[in-house]
């Protein structure tokens, strides 16, 4: 493409993010009781939400609660690699109730439902080095804080789930689009470091089959570390080039860990033709009149601003042909090294094998039990809300017996000793830190969270009791 055409590209995309941005905020303040609060140079700091708008007296959301949700997520998307910081009711004055909590871990889980990295959203639930805009500190209901520039933690220190793979993540926003109306799709996906080392991971953006054969990629990209990646994609060939045929495009996203262990997330982008209706989301305006683009195989868009900065803090730019990237800069540079799997033979690999189970024997023991089947304790240092380190291989796994249970019901009860400085405050802060844990690191089910707390002096502790479903 002629460097005229990029700089024609890259403007347009700038001002279709920023139309995004703009249009959801003026979504949401168009909202009686929402409260906005914006930065000098225009982009969203801070929304304050009535938690009443959003749910019902419990923690189900109100059914016309899309007429936030949705502009919410639209600006999430659109915002790049900007992290969201979600503070239940209450925060600012340090007197958020239990169902405050779950109620803001149901806003995380829509979000990532919806495809948006994981790493990228936030719960906190103790409000810890948080700076809260002047104008919603008085706010009551949920506040969302936009941090930006903030060095995004790509790196997993668990191995709870890691038998399913790397911990990857894929979204599409939106999920349709008419490249003749000069819509576009914002395409985002992570790749996070688990302890066991990454290999390599891909991202396909493949053309549906006309004929029944395989499908045919449009675009490729792979690595070799974690990644925070984000795409715009307008449905043409070369970005201005002529529409792609209408149909169901997919986007597969797969990782590969050191022990060979892969996960893959697929989604979908619906492209339609002049007939159909479809949300119009990220237009733009007519571009300029650029010379003749090539056509070539890729529709895909830079995503780079002038001078090779990005448009967005941590925001890849998406290859204008198949692209092989051996070592991506991701957000935070992992301080693990990238495994290099050498070809082995089978008697290697069968050596290594029982190796690995000798290895792993003495580490099993030593692992922490729990107190009875679905019944965990994790002990805290004492005047602290902080985990010991046996405490923190019991949560791990806890959250790996959670997969084996059909869960009704999952009881955080935090406890302090009697000779413990204020032991009330202390034992419920020591719940809601847990709690924190299991949405944000270990990926449970908001609404499937109990939390309790009691200052009856029976230790500097947190009770797990998993309930078992019908």
């Amino acid at each position: 493409m002629a460097a005229s055409n990029k700089a024609v590209m890259r403007k347009e995309i700038r001002a279709r993010l920023r139309a995004a941005q703009e249009k959801s905020v003026s979504d949401l303040k168009a909202v009686e009781g929402v409260r906005v609060a914006m930065r000098e140079n225009g982009d969203p700091e801070a929304i304050g939400i009535p938690s009443p708008m959003l749910f019902q007296s419990g923690i189900a959301f109100q059914r016309d609660a899309t007429r936030l949700l949705d502009p919410l997520t639209k600006l999430v998307f659109s915002l790049g690699s900007t992290q969201v910081l979600i503070l239940p009711e209450g925060t600012a004055l340090g007197d958020a109730k239990v169902l405050d909590m779950r109620r803001t871990m149901g806003i995380s889980s829509h979000l990532y439902q919806a495809g948006v990295a994981p790493p990228r959203v936030r719960v906190n639930l103790l409000n810890t080095q948080v700076d809260i805009p002047k104008g919603l500190q008085d706010f009551k209901g949920v506040v969302i804080v936009f941090q930006y520039n903030q060095p995004m933690n790509l790196v997993v220190e668990s191995a709870v789930g890691d038998e399913l793979g790397p911990p990857i993540s894929l979204g599409v926003y939106p999920q349709q689009i008419r490249p003749s109306r000069n819509q576009g799709a914002i395409i985002e996906f992570s790749v996070s470091d688990p302890p066991t080392g990454l290999v390599s991971w891909k991202f396909q953006l493949l053309q549906p089959s006309r004929d029944g054969s395989e499908l045919a990629p449009l675009q490729e990209v792979v690595g070799g570390g974690p990644v925070f990646h984000q795409i715009f994609w307008n449905g043409r060939l070369n970005y201005f080039g002529s529409p792609l045929p209408a149909g169901r495009y997919e986007c597969i996203l797969s990782a590969m860990d050191a022990k060979n262990r892969q996960r893959t997330l697929h989604r979908w982008i619906q492209v339609l033709d002049d007939g159909a209706s479809s949300e119009k989301l990220l237009e733009a305006p007519p571009p300029e009149t650029p010379a003749a683009a090539n056509a070539a195989p890729a529709p895909s868009a830079d995503l780079h601003g002038e001078g090779a900065k990005p448009l967005v803090a941590g925001v890849k730019p998406a290859a204008a042909e198949p692209t092989t990237i051996s070592k991506p800069k991701a957000a935070t540079a992992s301080k693990r090294k990238v495994v290099k799997r050498p070809v082995r033979g089978k008697k290697a690999a069968k050596a290594d094998k029982g190796k690995e189970a000798k290895s792993a024997q003495p580490r099993a023991e030593a692992s922490p039990e729990p107190a009875a089947a679905g019944h965990y304790e994790l002990s805290f240092n004492k005047n602290t809300h902080q985990m010991t380190q046996g405490a923190e291989k019991s949560l791990a796994k806890a959250a790996g017996e959670l997969a084996n249970y059909p869960l009704e019901a999952l009881k955080v009860v935090g406890h302090a000793a009697a000779d413990e400085q204020d032991p009330a405050t202390l034992a419920d802060r020591r719940a809601k830190m847990v709690a924190g844990l299991l949405v944000n690191r270990y990926q449970v089910e908001p609404k499937k969270i109990q939390i309790s707390s009691s200052a009856s002096g029976q230790g500097a502790k947190v009770e797990l009791m998993m309930e078992r479903g019908d």
